[in-house]
């Protein structure tokens, strides 16, 4: 292992949340917005991981304290740890009405490992914020689903609506982004719903990753291989973009929200993502910007139908980009 491993430095991975809250309101209040002071520090190395988890917990619940103290406002973790709700269960108890816990991808693993802490901070009287979750608040939740915070994803950043306006060239650009790891889908799969997309519609196919090489290697049917290490050339691959694929295996993704969707929304990218309950609110309300598959066979043809939406870009995105410009919670 280099030592370079041992700890490195990262991009904020939760950074299009600092946007997206700056459009939130609870009660129409502002609030402060509570983030890991590590938030960019990782390691290869579960005991060191486990460190900086462990110091951003600590620093996070007192910081919540003290602000609570100082002003009353509502706190919001923008991301949190099981160690984090336990601290915030012994220290922060006397204000839980005024804590909010924003879920990224908790309530997925804490299904996958059979333990949801979240249940039990909305029963004590936590706030639990799940964003495009109406869908799964009564199915994890039961009886108290009523008492989650619901709303839809504000923008994650401002509108390209230059994006926006009909086909940019003769043979319409289907993109797919990512690491592509093995809980997303399997590199031989891909190969097959590529080459099957090709031999249906006549399409652009352009892929966006960070290790161009290892891409390259991977997949057959690509047109362009584009590197998406920085978010500015993630968000430039994303603008060139006509539809945007968005895999995710159920065991890793059901009770997710995407980013990768947001952001491709916000730039007038038709998507096609797995159908899975916050997904498909993501790309359904208030007006339908994409469409969702069952199973993977079905991307090539969901691609097709797909192109036969791009000529209703004009109008179903200033809709959909003006409905979460601005989100207003209340809290219970």
């Amino acid at each position: 292992m280099t030592a370079s491993k041992i700890i490195y430095f990262r991009e904020d991975p939760h950074l299009i949340l600092d946007y997206a809250f700056s459009r939130l309101r609870f009660d129409g209040n502002d609030f402060v917005l509570i983030k890991s002071p590590l938030r960019r520090i990782s390691s290869s190395f579960w005991l060191i991981r486990a460190i900086i988890v462990t110091c951003s917990s600590v620093a996070m619940t007192a910081q919540a304290l003290f602000e609570i103290l100082k002003s009353r406002r509502i706190v919001v973790f923008r991301e949190y740890w099981v160690l984090l709700c336990f601290l915030a269960i012994f220290f922060l108890f006397p204000f839980r009405g005024r804590v909010v816990f924003n879920v990224n991808h908790n309530l997925q693993q804490g299904v996958r490992n059979d333990f949801v802490p979240e249940r039990f901070l909305v029963k004590v009287g936590f706030n639990v914020l799940i964003f495009d979750g109406e869908n799964v608040a009564n199915i994890l939740f039961g009886s108290d689903g009523e008492r989650i915070l619901t709303a839809p994803f504000p923008a994650p950043h401002e509108p390209n609506f230059n994006n926006c306006c009909g086909i940019r060239s003769r043979r319409p650009i289907v993109g797919i982004v990512g690491d592509f790891r093995s809980e997303k889908i399997k590199p031989e799969m891909l190969n097959y719903v590529l080459e099957s997309i090709k031999k249906l519609v006549e399409v652009e196919i352009v892929v966006g990753a960070r290790d161009i090489d290892a891409a390259k290697e991977s997949f057959n049917g690509v047109d362009r291989f584009i590197c998406t290490r920085s978010r500015e050339r993630y968000i430039e691959f994303l603008s060139g973009l006509d539809l945007l694929i968005v895999f995710g295996a159920k065991e890793s993704y059901y009770f997710r929200h995407s980013g990768t969707l947001m952001d491709a929304i916000y730039n007038g990218v038709i998507v096609l993502a797995p159908n899975y309950p916050i997904v498909s609110q993501q790309i359904a309300n208030p007006v339908r910007v994409g469409l969702t598959y069952d199973e993977v066979t079905e991307i090539p043809e969901t691609v097709k139908i797909g192109i036969g939406m791009l000529g209703q870009r004009e109008t179903l995105f200033p809709e959909y980009w003006h409905f979460r410009s601005s989100v207003s919670i209340g809290i219970r």
